[in-house]
């Protein structure tokens, strides 16, 4: 039987955290390991107060999403687990879509990355999940139709709410990039996965939920500039693309006179923006680029 660790980091989720465990400590072959970035909210004395089986794993300081899990994914690794499914403190996934999920990958093992539907509420997709499907419009139709004719969809990305993941694939991509705190970390990711060659897809008939939108719409309301940034930085980084820079200065040079001249909101934005992005092109993202292309477990050098 395969063997499988769910990786479940936390961050002042004491609201969310039973209930993403609900039902999943008492599966076989199943292990899970919190790793709590430094919560201030009591989330890991619920977590062992009421789930003293599972495996915690406490940071001394907020490391970021992606660094986390890169601590959860090297355990993996020197563990000998053969799947690694990756959940967000607020999502919810039932133990039998976990199975299943395991089950579809054993038998299609091109695949980097499953994910279920991602819905926020009953019959809503999750907003977010619902714009990354788009890039597959049979997908989209059969969603509306209710009747779906394949057992996975291929995407270009899904966000790493809830990613199962099998070994191989860390061993031929590693883990999350450093360069990412908290967004983008999972674009770069799917980047990497698809250059190795493997694919990313959705299980329509396996759903989970994640109750994310209204703290991320206000997240990106606010932040618009520093995540202008982070798309830069994801794009950089991209090793599925020819990446080049002075183009791109120059194209967000020639944004700013137009917003300047019809006198849009956005002209700030973009002003403070570039201010930023004259800075981000250095020699340490190219070499993360390019060292991200040999197959290998990157970035997963974290000790626990």
């Amino acid at each position: 039987m395969a063997k499988v660790l769910i990786i479940v980091i936390t961050h002042n989720g004491k609201n969310y955290i039973e209930n993403c465990l609900a039902d999943l400590d008492d599966i076989p072959s199943i292990n899970i390991v919190i790793i709590d970035n430094k919560s201030e909210d009591g989330t890991l004395l619920t977590v062992n107060k009421n789930y003293p089986n599972i495996k915690t794993i406490s940071n001394d300081q907020n490391i970021g999403f992606g660094q986390a899990n890169n601590i959860g994914l090297k355990y993996a690794l020197e563990m000998d687990f053969d799947y690694i499914l990756l959940l967000n403190q607020d999502t919810h996934l039932p133990k039998n879509a976990i199975l299943s999920m395991v089950d579809i990958m054993e038998e299609n093992k091109d695949y980097g990355i499953l994910s279920p539907l991602h819905y926020f509420k009953e019959n809503e997709l999750q907003k977010s999940f619902s714009n990354h499907i788009k890039a597959n419009s049979n997908l989209i139709k059969d969603i509306n139709s209710g009747i779906f004719t394949k057992e996975i969809y291929d995407l270009p990305f899904v966000n790493a709410a809830i990613w199962m993941m099998n070994i191989d694939c860390i061993k031929k991509v590693g883990g999350f990039c450093p360069e990412f705190f908290h967004y983008g970390e999972d674009d770069n990711y799917c980047h990497r996965v698809l250059y190795h060659g493997l694919k990313i897809g959705i299980v329509p008939s396996l759903s989970a939920f994640h109750y994310s939108d209204e703290k991320h719409s206000k997240y990106f309301s606010k932040k618009q500039a520093e995540l202008m940034i982070v798309q830069e930085k994801i794009n950089i980084l991209n090793p599925l693309i020819n990446y080049n820079y002075t183009k791109r200065l120059f194209y967000y040079f020639l944004r700013i006179l137009k917003n300047l001249l019809l006198f849009r909101n956005q002209s700030f934005v973009l002003i403070k923006f570039f201010g930023h992005f004259k800075k981000i092109k250095n020699n340490k993202l190219i070499e993360l680029r390019d060292q991200s292309k040999i197959t290998q477990t990157l970035y997963l050098n974290t000790n626990y």
